[in-house]
Formats: C-alpha cells, sequence, structure tokens
C-alpha cells in the first residue's frame, strides 16, 4: 500500500465540533445523574439512562476521532486519490481531467485552529465537489490548491 497524507489531530475539533461539543455536554449530563442518583436513591431516573446516554455520547466522539485519524489523501501523477471511512471504507480517485475548480474554505473553528478544507470542483459530479479534503493546515491546503491548479494546467495543455 502507498502512503497517505493524514489529517492533523486538530482536525477533529473542526470537522466535528458540533458532536464533540454535544458528546461532552451528553457526558457531564449523564455523570451528574448518575452521581444524584448515587446520591439521592429514590430520584425516578433509573440510573442505566444516563450511563447509557454516557456511553453513545463516547461512542459517537471515538467514532469522529477515528473517522478523522483514518482519512488520507495522495496527490499523485494523474489523480487526487483519497481514503476515508472507519466502517466502511471508500476510495476515491478523481483525475486531474475532471477538476476544474480548486477552492479553500475555512469556517471559524477552522480559522481558530489553523486549519482549512480543499474541494476539487468537477463538472460531472452532483453536488460539484467531488474531492474534499477537510482539517489540513492552512500553508498545506495552498500548498495542495497550488499542486492541483499546476496538474490542471498541464492536463490543458497536453
Amino acid at each position: 500500500m502507498f502512503f497517505m497524507n493524514r489529517l492533523p489531530n486538530r482536525a477533529v475539533f473542526a470537522k466535528f465540533s458540533l458532536s464533540i461539543v454535544l458528546g461532552t455536554v451528553g457526558t457531564i449530563v449523564g455523570i451528574f445523574w448518575f452521581v444524584l442518583v448515587m446520591i439521592i436513591p429514590h430520584t425516578a431516573m433509573p440510573s442505566l439512562v444516563p450511563l447509557g446516554g454516557t456511553l453513545f455520547c463516547l461512542l459517537v466522539i471515538a467514532y469522529n476521532i477515528l473517522w478523522v485519524r483514518l482519512f488520507g489523501f495522495k496527490l499523485k501523477d494523474t489523480e487526487v486519490e483519497i481514503e476515508q471511512g472507519v466502517i466502511s471504507k471508500s476510495y476515491d480517485a478523481v483525475p486531474y481531467s475532471r477538476i476544474q475548480n480548486v477552492n479553500i474554505t475555512r469556517t471559524i473553528f477552522e480559522r481558530i485552529l489553523g486549519i482549512s478544507t480543499v474541494r476539487a470542483e468537477t463538472a460531472g459530479a452532483n453536488t460539484g465537489t467531488e474531492a474534499v479534503i477537510p482539517g489540513v493546515d492552512a500553508n498545506t491546503a495552498e500548498d495542495i490548491r497550488v499542486k492541483i491548479s499546476e496538474k490542471i494546467h498541464n492536463n490543458s495543455q497536453t
């Protein structure tokens, strides 16, 4: 297997910031209710419900961390290859000849963390964006955009 570029750890916070916030709040609420049930035994709330909610939130956070850790991309000579997924893996190859435009976007969380999302738009994709590389460093995002743009330009001349 060839080497794939991986996302930085802080990409977890930008890509899945809402899941992490909800998971953290759910965990705190679950722990609070569990402690409340242990202190006041006559509380109507069964102690397994908040524990189950806490475990679910932790599973969501773990899944999101794994998704970021397992995401990979490679800029090859003729195409951009993207590997993603935890339970169901996806291996996509987007030829440079199909890419029409390359954009860099940065949400508020991404700006705070110093990371960006690179989007390569193709003519044939339903959404217009077929290759998405989230959570890369801002400087790396610009390098990726320049490299893909050069490949597009070289393909259009041949």
